[in-house]
């Protein structure tokens, strides 16, 4: 009967240990998580750089394939070339649970000599095969990577520089004729006669 007993509460305490270890999993934040930079901190317009990539799946519950990576330059737009400034890759890789075997990748841009190349956010969107089938899981959400362009120097033209001429013409005229009158008030000023008083008789 004591034996009865011993293993039926071994049994309970094995049920409760599991029970509260599935308690714990579940309360695990399922992600993945996502990581990116530039191979430079700035670039200057028409020249090439490289975005790296990696996806890292943090879930406890599930393997994700990644079957799609959207990305969307800053000079996104839509030219006489057609769409520009945005590349999708396709590597269906299997991403597996507990960050295992996270995916590494890269993509080449170019950023446009043209008036479109512009500082801003590079903007990333994953695709995996299960639920909930993006990351971010927001539609109009996106991973959002800084990238910096150095700006083109501005060159204006001045225009009316003959007119800027003539008046400091007339102002260094004023000042020099300004200056001989003070000067000349001072000296009479100061060689004014004397008054003597004479005394009445």
């Amino acid at each position: 009967m004591d034996r009865r007993k011993i293993v039926a509460a071994f049994l309970m305490f094995a049920v409760l240990c599991l029970f509260q270890s599935s308690l714990s999993n579940a309360q695990v934040e399922q992600r993945v998580n996502f990581y990116a930079w530039t191979d430079k901190p700035y670039y200057s317009p028409g020249e090439k750089g490289t975005l790296f990539l990696v996806v890292r799946n943090d879930r406890t519950d599930v393997d994700l394939k990644i079957e799609r990576i959207e990305i969307y330059y800053p000079w996104f737009s839509f030219t006489q070339n057609g769409w520009e400034g945005n590349s999708t890759k396709e590597p269906n890789f299997m991403i597996k649970i507990r960050g295992e075997n996270p995916y590494f990748g890269h993509d080449n841009f170019a950023v446009p000599s043209d008036g479109r190349a512009v500082s801003g956010a590079i903007k990333v969107k994953i695709y995996v095969d299960k639920t909930p089938f993006q990351y971010p899981e927001a539609l109009n959400q996106y991973y959002e990577i800084p990238v910096n362009v150095a700006a083109n120097p501005q060159y204006t033209q001045i225009k009316g520089l003959d007119k800027i001429e003539t008046l400091l013409t007339i102002q260094a005229i004023l000042t020099i004729v300004c200056t001989v009158i003070i000067a000349s008030t001072i000296f009479l000023s100061v060689r004014r006669p004397q008054i003597v008083w004479e005394k009445e008789e």
